[in-house]
């Protein structure tokens, strides 16, 4: 019986440490509606084509547009890899959530919420944030904390 403790204790601490950054995100920004499409984007693949000094792939993401249409960055599908159990009925494929600061990373979710993933940019958007959001994505992780405003 103590070994069975033991082991359903050390998978819930192990559970809870690795869900450690979703619950600061999601417990410091709320939910965003963002309009997007999904296309196929370049991205770094380990058995794409080598340009640049990189090896370069497709892969399908969801790009976050602006109001004027035009994209504003793009972050892997949420349901891909989950894992969890899927909503049930039609979901628009216009509109995601987003929880987090669009520069860095955050939470990304199908309408209503599931399946979500946490979602990091390979490199940070180039839009300047004021302190504020600064010191809130640095705080939650998100922003690294050498980088200057």
């Amino acid at each position: 019986m103590i070994p069975v403790i033991a082991v359903t204790a050390g998978l819930t601490l192990l559970w809870r440490r690795a869900r450690r950054r979703e619950r600061l995100v999601m417990s410091t920004y709320g939910w965003q509606v963002w309009p997007v499409r999904t296309q196929d984007v370049r991205i770094v693949a380990a058995d794409g084509e080598r340009s640049q000094g990189r090896r370069w792939g497709t892969g399908k993401q969801v790009v976050l547009l602006q109001p004027d249409g035009q994209s504003h960055c793009s972050f892997p599908i949420p349901a891909d890899g989950w894992d969890g159990p899927l909503p049930q009925g039609p979901r628009p494929a216009d509109r995601v959530w987003f929880a987090g600061d669009t520069r860095f990373g955050g939470m990304v979710a199908e309408p209503g919420g599931l399946p979500f993933r946490y979602v990091v940019r390979s490199t940070p958007g180039k839009r300047p944030g004021t302190g504020p959001e600064d010191e809130l994505a640095r705080r939650v992780g998100l922003m690294p904390g050498n980088r200057r405003r």
